[in-house]
């Protein structure tokens, strides 16, 4: 039976008929992986962009690992309660003890009484008794140490922590602290996390020192991306041109799951959702010649837009509210703007700008760092001639990377401020900036 495109393409989800394994210098991802749970006895960091496919890999490779999710942990009792949750052992334990004791004795006569044992007698035979005696003692461990002790047990197991990077500096230290002897021992610990934050473990933690391997996954290439076209229409039993694989790989920003995405859209503009969908007004047509073709979008550009438009612009919206900052300018066109919003539109210019490559081009679609003055001279287009200082620049910036941290959510901008850089780490939001935010 034919799949449906809901099967094949599950952006968001653990892709099994589109998954693609990743080839690097070093074999694929997934060989180095397993090389690792061989190896053990140091802690692995899976390195790479959000949204690339990092949590898929382990999943895939590892479908039983126990998952613990960064962006949760707000205290290092919350790590290990959920560890303990997860390996489905208990703070208490209650055991129960029974002594028993017999015995018998020459009885002349009949028997009559009533006792509170178990008696088997004869007239004139002998009588045989049991008694028993039970005690229960409980006592109580740490999460902690019943984790660690299950652990100790089933050596196969493998602990990921996922979006490592979110957890607190201080917490990621004592963790790491914490799992040290463990992964001395051999249990596989595996963490994810963001390349600008990647060296949060021996940061933290100075000791852990050549006691960290490193799995770098980098962006995906656009023919890594249209590999993912490939498999899931060979596997509806459908084709379309090269031209719009292509186009839709390096609108892509190096995400499988905007690529998941976008191939989901096509599908269903083509009228392949069941007929639950609705088709817009930018679809390609409404009747298919060829039912095995799938038809590309009248104007990409109208298609991107309306794609975008699923993307987090609610994030856009509380960045640009001004919540962070007072300041009111003029934009080019005459109107009111705040910093803020000035700010992210000259993201968006600057990553317009990288990102638009000549069709036909490979690219590695990763346009998400900048330095400051990149993002000043977008301004110039922005703003016309009245610019901000690079200090009002770097403090919206400070405070949008702060509210995102008040708020335990999945960050969509970062400012290293040590590095002077600034990440769109999530490539939905780039997507949304690009196509959206200058509409």
């Amino acid at each position: 039976m034919k799949p449906s495109i809901y099967d094949v393409f599950v952006p968001g989800g653990l892709p099994r008929v589109t998954y693609v394994s990743r080839i690097s210098a070093d074999g694929t991802f997934d060989q180095q992986l397993k090389e690792y749970l061989r190896e053990r006895h140091k802690l692995l960091a899976i390195v790479g962009p959000t949204k690339a496919g990092k949590s898929v890999l382990v999943r895939t490779v590892i479908p039983d690992a126990i998952c613990i999710a960064g962006g949760s942990v707000h205290t290092i009792e919350d790590f290990w309660s959920m560890l303990a949750d997860a390996l489905n052992v208990f703070q208490e334990e209650t055991r129960e003890r029974v002594e028993q004791a017999s015995t018998s004795d020459e009885i002349a006569g009949e028997f009559g009484a009533s006792y509170i044992v178990t008696a088997k007698v004869a007239a004139g035979g002998t009588k045989h008794s049991a008694s028993s005696k039970r005690q229960s003692y409980s006592r109580t461990h740490a999460n902690r140490q019943a984790a660690l002790r299950e652990l100790k047990r089933r050596p196969e197991r493998v602990l990921f922590v996922d979006d490592f990077h979110y957890i607190d500096a201080a917490i990621q230290g004592e963790l790491v602290r914490e799992l040290r002897t463990p992964v001395f021992d051999g249990l596989a610990v595996v963490i994810a996390a963001v390349p600008h934050r990647a060296f949060d473990v021996t940061r933290v933690e100075r000791d852990m020192t050549g006691r960290v391997k490193e799995l770098d996954i980098t962006a995906w290439t656009g023919s890594e991306l249209g590999t993912i076209a490939d498999l899931g229409f060979e596997a509806l039993d459908l084709t379309t041109a090269r031209s719009t694989v292509d186009r839709l790989a390096r609108e892509s920003f190096g995400s499988p799951l905007l690529m998941q995405d976008m191939c989901l859209q096509l599908c269903r503009d083509n009228d392949l959702g069941g007929g639950a969908d609705r088709l817009s007004a930018d679809a390609p047509i409404r009747s298919r010649p060829d039912p095995h073709f799938l038809y590309a979008p009248k104007r990409f550009a109208d298609f991107f837009v309306r794609v975008s438009s699923q993307s987090p612009k609610d994030s856009y919206r509380r960045l640009a509210s001004g919540a962070f900052d007072r300041t009111y300018l003029v934009d080019a066109a005459g109107r009111q703007v705040g910093l803020a919003e000035a700010v992210l539109r000259a993201i968006a210019v600057t990553m317009r700008d990288a990102n638009d490559t000549p069709d036909g081009k490979e690219t590695n679609a990763d346009p998400s760092e900048f330095e400051i003055q990149q993002i000043v001279d977008s301004l110039r287009e922005v703003l016309g001639a009245t610019l901000p200082s690079g200090g009002q620049i770097r403090d919206v910036l400070r405070q949008m990377t702060e509210h995102w941290q008040a708020t335990n959510a999945e960050p969509v901008l970062d400012f290293d401020r040590e590095s002077d850089l600034v990440y769109v780490v999530d490539p939905f939001f780039a997507f949304f900036l690009k196509w959206n935010s200058l509409s």
